[in-house]
This record gives structure tokens, sequence and C-alpha cells, in this order.
């Protein structure tokens, strides 16, 4: 899934937990939606952080929002290495 050559990301200054690396929200914006099912949206957002955290199961706990009636995008927890990541996706 490639909207943009980069996935422009935003970062809302909250951290989460007292972890070795702290968490923040990072909103990912996709672009516009590639398909008119919000469900498949969805789970495009999901599959695309499994895809850097490492497992579904991770990319759920993460994942804040999905943005998927206007445009494409999602809200997550990450670290900003992992941030970093899908910034390069």
């Amino acid at each position: 899934m490639k909207a943009n050559s980069y996935a422009p990301i935003y970062s809302i200054s909250c951290v989460v937990g007292q972890q070795s690396q702290s968490k923040k929200i990072y909103i990912v914006y996709l672009g516009e939606r590639r398909h008119d099912d919000a469900d498949v949206v969805t789970g495009s957002h999901h599959d695309m952080l499994a895809s850097v955290l490492g497992s579904k199961e991770v990319a759920l706990e993460s994942i804040v929002y999905s943005y998927r009636h206007s445009f494409s995008g999602f809200a997550a927890r990450l670290t900003e290495a992992q941030a970093s990541t899908i910034r390069g996706k």
C-alpha cells in the first residue's frame, strides 16, 4: 500500500506510561481512500501497523483511531523509531 512515497506523520505530545522508549500518539495520513468499504480501509491500517510492530495483536493494541471515511489514515501509539519506519513506507 503506497499512497505516497512517504507517509506524513504528525505527533501529538502525550507520553504513555513509563517505558524505556516512551510512546506518543502519531497521526499517519495516507491520502485518499483507495476502497469504498471502510472496513477494508481499516484492515489496511492494521496490516501496515502489523508490518512495523511485528504482529496483528500488537497493532490492534497500538491503534487509537482509523480515519476511513473522508481519507485514509490512522492514529496510533508508537515510539519515535516505529514512526520513522512508517514514515519511510
